[in-house]
């Protein structure tokens, strides 16, 4: 599993307001070390863990079954958090040996 600052239970993680372009590049930044540093050991990544579980990441008294039941700024700073964190694995994906093309995130 792979985390940032701004995964449940860290510094960030309820910094729901934040700029989504800014997020997104902390994140990518806090990726890509951790996914050059174990390229050679692992190919598959779960990017956080159980993300629908987290704290104000759903309209309240909904169920998560409808995409709109996640439009709140929380779900919103998660969803720029995958994006960087998934752009991050494809970027070492592309500078590294062939043998590593089965890199995918979970």
């Amino acid at each position: 599993m792979v985390y940032t600052i701004f995964s449940n239970g860290q510094s960030r993680s309820q910094d729901c307001d934040a700029d989504l372009t800014e997020v997104e590049q902390t994140a990518y930044n806090l990726t890509k070390p951790q996914i050059d540093n174990t390229k050679d050991l692992m190919q598959d990544y779960e990017l956080q863990n159980e993300i629908s579980l987290y704290p104000n990441i759903k309209v309240s008294g909904s169920t998560g079954q409808k995409a709109s039941d996640y439009n709140v700024p929380c779900a919103r700073m998660q969803a720029a958090i995958l994006r960087g964190m998934s752009r991050a694995i494809d970027d070492v994906k592309k500078t590294s040996n062939p043998s590593y093309a089965g890199f995918r995130s979970l």
